[in-house]
């Protein structure tokens, strides 16, 4: 993808992320977006809390998406809050493109990604004119679901982040 990132790219900077003392009162993970320039260049942020939410150094699949013109932004949201009015774009496995969500999904943007014990975070630039989510207002989110099983992370009926 022109500016885009590529797989090995994103998974290198998980690899890498920061570790972070202390804890949180954040959600299972954290997203922000933030436009870096005309051309499409997103960068998207993202800080996962495994440990104090109990998914550490446990297989999980990754969702990562954009929803248009979402009224929730910067906070966590139900499945059916995210797919309200459609507009649900879902990104392919490695980042490779984005698809329509209408009734199922297809394989998880990333498959069995286990965080270690402490807070993790890092950033990917993504190509939002290659992705389809240019034209409009999207914010970005992101679900995590245990691999196997396909329980949410968060299993408390918000499993859903949504940028900012």
């Amino acid at each position: 993808m022109r500016n885009g990132c590529t797989v090995v790219a994103f998974i290198a900077g998980m690899l890498q992320a920061l570790a972070v003392a202390g804890q949180t009162d954040s959600n299972y993970v954290d997203l922000q977006a933030q436009v870096i320039n005309l051309e499409g260049a997103v960068q998207l942020s993202y800080t996962c809390h495994a440990q104090e939410f109990g998914y550490q150094n446990v297989p999980v699949d990754v969702y990562i998406g954009a929803k248009l013109n979402s009224p929730i932004a910067d906070a966590a949201a139900s499945v059916d809050q995210l797919l309200a009015g459609g507009g649900v774009r879902i990104f392919y496995p490695g980042m490779r493109g984005t698809y329509q969500y209408t009734t199922a999904l297809a394989a998880p943007t990333f498959s069995r990604v286990a965080f270690s014990d402490v807070v993790m975070s890092g950033s990917v630039v993504i190509d939002s004119v290659a992705a389809s989510i240019y034209d409009g207002s999207y914010t970005m989110f992101i679900v995590f679901m245990y691999s196997g099983n396909g329980g949410f992370v968060r299993g408390d009926g918000m499993p859903v982040e949504l940028s900012n």
